[in-house]
């Protein structure tokens, strides 16, 4: 299976935004863990526990909406 230049072009300009997209997701964990977990070590974790973290941070969010305590 060949691709074009154009073909090539365009799959290598998506894959450079999902990992712009993804560098900026993990500075933004790193930025709600107040210095819990440093940039260099969010690049070791598994994609997989981006997520669940991510998870947890989300639902402490929707719990301090729901109850008004401070979530910092």
């Amino acid at each position: 299976m060949s691709q074009s230049n154009n073909d090539i072009i365009k799959t290598l300009e998506g894959m450079d935004q999902e990992a712009k997209d993804y560098k900026k997701r993990l500075l933004e964990l790193c930025w709600w863990m107040r210095g819990g977990i440093s940039y260099t070590e969010m690049l070791e974790l598994a994609v997989s526990d981006v997520a669940v973290l991510s998870d947890i941070i989300k639902s402490n969010l929707e719990t301090t909406k729901k109850t008004g305590v401070n979530f910092i």
